[in-house]
Protein backbone atom coordinates (compact mmCIF):
# COMPACT_ATOMS: atom_id res chain seq x y z
CA UNK A 1 0.00 0.00 0.00
CA UNK A 2 1.12 3.62 -0.76
CA UNK A 3 0.85 6.31 1.66
CA UNK A 4 0.56 10.00 0.37
CA UNK A 5 1.37 12.39 2.71
CA UNK A 6 -0.61 15.89 2.82
CA UNK A 7 0.19 18.18 4.58
CA UNK A 8 -2.50 21.43 6.18
CA UNK A 9 -0.89 24.74 5.81
CA UNK A 10 -2.47 27.40 7.94
CA UNK A 11 -1.66 31.21 7.79
CA UNK A 12 0.10 32.31 10.77
CA UNK A 13 1.21 36.10 11.55
CA UNK A 14 4.65 36.37 11.77
CA UNK A 15 4.85 40.24 13.02
CA UNK A 16 2.72 43.19 14.20
CA UNK A 17 3.32 46.78 13.01
CA UNK A 18 1.81 49.37 14.52
CA UNK A 19 0.78 52.31 12.97
CA UNK A 20 0.67 56.13 14.10
CA UNK A 21 -2.73 57.62 12.69
CA UNK A 22 -3.15 59.53 10.79
CA UNK A 23 -0.96 57.50 8.36
CA UNK A 24 0.06 58.81 4.51
CA UNK A 25 1.41 56.27 2.03
CA UNK A 26 1.41 55.82 -1.77
CA UNK A 27 1.15 53.17 -4.38
CA UNK A 28 1.51 52.82 -7.65
CA UNK A 29 4.40 53.29 -10.17
CA UNK A 30 3.76 55.14 -13.27
CA UNK A 31 0.24 56.98 -12.17
CA UNK A 32 0.60 57.46 -8.19
CA UNK A 33 -2.14 56.98 -5.36
CA UNK A 34 -2.18 58.94 -2.18
CA UNK A 35 -3.54 57.72 1.10
CA UNK A 36 -4.92 58.83 4.38
CA UNK A 37 -6.08 56.16 7.40
CA UNK A 38 -7.46 58.23 9.72
CA UNK A 39 -8.29 57.56 13.12
CA UNK A 40 -12.45 56.94 12.81
CA UNK A 41 -11.66 53.92 10.47
CA UNK A 42 -11.43 55.56 7.23
CA UNK A 43 -9.17 55.57 4.11
CA UNK A 44 -8.44 58.59 1.99
CA UNK A 45 -7.63 57.83 -1.35
CA UNK A 46 -6.29 60.60 -4.22
CA UNK A 47 -5.67 60.14 -7.46
CA UNK A 48 -4.54 63.45 -8.58
CA UNK A 49 -2.76 62.51 -12.00
CA UNK A 50 -4.50 59.63 -13.89
CA UNK A 51 -7.27 59.68 -16.64
CA UNK A 52 -9.47 59.11 -13.96
CA UNK A 53 -8.97 61.84 -11.19
CA UNK A 54 -10.77 61.39 -7.66
CA UNK A 55 -11.04 61.71 -4.21
CA UNK A 56 -12.10 58.33 -2.81
CA UNK A 57 -13.30 57.45 0.80
CA UNK A 58 -13.68 54.01 2.18
CA UNK A 59 -15.18 53.81 5.64
CA UNK A 60 -14.79 50.44 7.86
CA UNK A 61 -16.47 48.65 10.57
CA UNK A 62 -13.75 47.51 12.03
CA UNK A 63 -10.09 47.79 12.56
CA UNK A 64 -9.48 44.22 11.91
CA UNK A 65 -11.19 45.35 8.22
CA UNK A 66 -8.79 47.98 7.96
CA UNK A 67 -5.67 46.86 8.67
CA UNK A 68 -6.76 43.84 5.97
CA UNK A 69 -6.80 46.50 3.41
CA UNK A 70 -3.79 48.66 4.51
CA UNK A 71 -1.92 45.05 4.57
CA UNK A 72 -2.85 44.57 0.79
CA UNK A 73 -1.71 48.04 -0.10
CA UNK A 74 1.57 47.55 2.08
CA UNK A 75 2.15 44.48 -0.23
CA UNK A 76 2.06 46.26 -3.09
CA UNK A 77 5.23 45.93 -4.83
CA UNK A 78 5.22 50.31 -5.23
CA UNK A 79 4.17 51.02 -1.95
CA UNK A 80 6.16 53.65 0.07
CA UNK A 81 5.29 56.03 3.33
CA UNK A 82 4.93 59.83 2.33
CA UNK A 83 4.95 62.62 4.73
CA UNK A 84 1.71 63.98 5.56
CA UNK A 85 2.20 67.73 3.02
CA UNK A 86 2.67 65.26 0.19
CA UNK A 87 -0.45 63.74 0.41
CA UNK A 88 -2.15 67.46 1.22
CA UNK A 89 -0.26 68.70 -2.10
CA UNK A 90 -1.93 65.43 -3.72
CA UNK A 91 -5.28 66.01 -2.50
CA UNK A 92 -5.16 69.71 -3.37
CA UNK A 93 -4.35 68.88 -7.14
CA UNK A 94 -7.20 66.19 -7.18
CA UNK A 95 -9.74 68.91 -5.69
CA UNK A 96 -8.89 71.38 -7.59
CA UNK A 97 -9.30 70.05 -10.89
CA UNK A 98 -12.79 68.06 -9.82
CA UNK A 99 -14.13 71.78 -9.15
CA UNK A 100 -12.77 72.96 -12.25
CA UNK A 101 -14.67 70.36 -13.79
CA UNK A 102 -17.18 70.74 -12.19
CA UNK A 103 -17.83 74.78 -12.90
CA UNK A 104 -17.03 73.97 -16.52
CA UNK A 105 -19.67 72.47 -16.68
CA UNK A 106 -22.06 75.07 -15.29
CA UNK A 107 -24.20 77.57 -17.14
CA UNK A 108 -22.17 81.11 -16.01
CA UNK A 109 -24.97 82.71 -14.45
CA UNK A 110 -24.58 79.93 -11.72
CA UNK A 111 -20.63 81.05 -10.82
CA UNK A 112 -20.09 83.54 -8.80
Amino acid sequence: MTTLEIKHKVPVTVETAYLTLPFFFSIGQYSKMYFCVTADKKIIGVSPFSAYKGIHVHEYQTDTQMSEQVYQYMNSSDYAQVDEAIFHHHFSIANRHILQAYYNNQPHETIR
